[in-house]
C-alpha cells in the first residue's frame, strides 16, 4: 500500500524520467546517493513537492532547512519501499 509520502516522493522522482528508475522499480541506492550529495535539481524539485516539504522541512529564522537524513532513512526503511530495486538486487542469488 502506498502513503501519501509515498506517492509525492514517486511523483517527484517521476519528474526525472527514468534516473531514478529500473523499469519501474525506484533504484533507492541512485536517490540516497543523489540526496546525500546535495544534488540541486532534485532537492529543488522535492522542496517544490508540498507534500515532501511539510514532512521533510523545518523553518528556523528566515531559512527553510531540509531534513536530507529522515528522508535518506526513509529509502533505507526495507519495508517502506516494497517495489525497489534494492530490495531485489540484495535479495538476488550470486553463483
Amino acid at each position: 500500500m502506498e502513503t501519501k509520502i509515498n506517492q509525492a516522493i514517486k511523483s517527484v522522482l517521476l519528474m526525472f524520467d527514468d534516473k531514478y528508475f529500473i523499469g519501474e522499480i525506484i533504484n533507492k541506492q541512485k536517490v540516497i546517493q543523489d540526496l546525500d550529495n546535495y544534488d540541486k535539481e532534485l532537492m529543488t524539485k522535492m522542496l517544490s513537492n508540498d507534500v515532501v516539504k511539510s514532512n521533510f522541512t523545518m523553518a528556523i529564522s528566515d531559512a527553510i532547512i531540509f531534513n536530507v537524513n529522515k528522508l535518506v532513512e526513509l529509502f533505507e526503511t526495507n519495508d517502506y519501499w516494497q517495489d525497489s530495486y534494492t530490495k531485489y538486487s540484495k535479495n538476488r542469488v550470486n553463483s
